[in-house]
């Protein structure tokens, strides 16, 4: 290990935390051993962190996946990889044709060429809360908007029913509620006079 990354603090660990420490530059890392090599020699893996809580989630999320025996599938394969495939096996089986081709070209548009890339624990609620500004800034409409956060949310659901993460980053994710109505000085709505109002009422009471 490099001076710079020399341990200057360690804490005592809880069940299945691996070892956590941490380093002189602030940062914190955890070590968990992913399996043996042909000596039997333990095979270790580094996670980091800027909080321990970050590096506990990041354990816990590895020993899970190697004793779910995901850890190979979730590690060589990034979110578009993934998402494809649920989408092409289990999705595809549940909707229209139509549906789907919508769901598959916002995948294609807007998914995988913003956040394809990521591993799928490394996409977290900031992740996809830039995704989703991002996507009204440029001025997409709410409603395109809401589907692309409603897949991402149905896909974490479905790997974490399947043991490949253990957070779904779309839950705590906020698209507004209704669209900015913007008026003009010239065409903003404005109240009915009240001369104008009397005529009105005086013209409904006489006119179906």
């Amino acid at each position: 290990m490099g001076k710079e990354n020399r341990v200057v603090s360690k804490t005592r660990r809880a069940n299945n935390e691996g070892s956590i420490y941490q380093r002189k530059d602030g940062r914190w890392a955890g070590m968990a051993t992913v399996g043996y090599d042909e000596d039997g020699k333990q095979l270790r893996k580094a996670v980091y962190g800027k909080s321990r809580l970050e590096v506990v989630q990041k354990l816990s999320e590895l020993t899970s996946r190697i004793a779910n025996n995901n850890l190979d599938y979730v590690t060589n394969n990034n979110l578009e990889d993934l998402m494809k495939e649920w989408m092409l096996v289990f999705k595809k089986q549940t909707v229209t044709p139509r549906t789907f081709e919508g769901n598959f070209r916002n995948f294609k548009l807007h998914i995988a060429p913003k956040i394809g890339k990521m591993k799928i624990y490394e996409v977290n609620t900031m992740v996809v809360q830039k995704l989703l500004n991002e996507m009204l800034e440029q001025g997409y409409s709410l409603a395109s908007t809401r589907k692309v956060k409603f897949l991402i949310n149905q896909f974490y659901e479905y790997a974490i029913e399947n043991k490949l993460t253990n957070e779904n980053p779309s839950i705590k994710t906020k698209v507004k509620s209704a669209e900015r109505k913007i008026y003009d000085s010239e065409n903003q709505y404005k109240a009915i006079p009240p001369e104008v109002r009397d005529k009105f009422i005086t013209a409904l009471n006489k006119h179906d």
